[in-house]
């Protein structure tokens, strides 16, 4: 699966989200420095996700965005479908019946793996992904 450098960084927006998950909401300016991208290109992934259920806005001099359910609340196929809309697109093909045997053979193998793919991220949350990159990063491998 191929996701869109939009998707990418909505990705790593949502991480951050999750990884503040309770504390003050977080400004533009902060997700575009932890993100290494321009506050108008975050603006405008924040127009997305603001259109979708998982991230609120505050106004005002202490405003920004926050997630709008915890983060263990929040499964990734709710996350790449607000930025990336539908997961699996294919095109049909026109043409002579073997055409039309071979496009009803692609439908079939895109229900198939639309559907474990579907099944896969909802039973992963915002939360295993954080940890996942914690761990990765070096964090929580050792206990005190």
């Amino acid at each position: 699966m191929k996701l869109s450098s939009r998707t990418q960084f909505g990705l790593k927006i949502l991480c951050y989200l999750a990884l503040r998950y309770g504390a003050e909401p977080v400004q533009a300016a902060e997700l575009a420095r932890v993100t290494g991208t321009t506050e108008k290109y975050i603006g405008q992934i924040m127009l997305t996700l603001r259109a979708s259920p998982l991230v609120l806005a505050s106004r005002g001099v202490q405003g920004g965005y926050y997630l709008s359910r915890s983060p263990e609340e929040i499964n990734l196929f709710e996350a790449l479908a607000a930025l990336e809309g539908e997961l699996l697109q294919m095109e049909a093909l026109s043409g002579s019946a073997s055409l039309e045997v071979l496009s009803n053979a692609l439908k079939t193998l895109q229900g198939l793996v639309a559907g474990r793919l579907e099944t896969t991220l909802k039973g992963l949350t915002l939360q295993d992904l954080v940890q996942e990159g914690q761990h990765y990063a070096g964090y929580g491998d050792w206990v005190i």
